[in-house]
């Protein structure tokens, strides 16, 4: 089951731009690895300012981060496909830069 967990800061994220956000990565995995919606599941994690750290400081910014768990054997073609959609689809949710919103896919 494709699970995608999306951590953003605390409060960042209104209760409409996580259903956007979840529907957008339900419908970008389905479309790019062909699989059926109803496998894939979306979490929301929200992050303290004082408890997120990037190189070593505190996160200053509006980052959003999506990490995505999927079966293996998809061709890199796909995976590549999906990172792409997975970034367009989520920061247009979260009415957010593209370079503010990071995916990362492992299977």
């Amino acid at each position: 089951m494709p699970t995608y967990t999306v951590h953003a800061p605390a409060g960042r994220l209104s209760d409409v731009q996580r259903q956007r956000i979840a529907s957008a990565i339900t419908r970008v995995h389905s479309e790019a690895t062909g699989a059926q919606a109803f496998f894939a599941q979306v979490m929301f994690v929200e992050v303290h300012a004082d408890r997120w750290f990037v190189g070593g400081v505190p996160l200053a910014g509006d980052q959003i981060f999506v990490h995505g768990q999927i079966r293996a054997g998809r061709t890199a073609d796909v995976k590549k496909k999906l990172l792409t959609q997975l970034v367009d689809a989520v920061s247009s949710a979260a009415s957010l830069s593209k370079n503010l919103t990071w995916a990362y896919i492992v299977e």
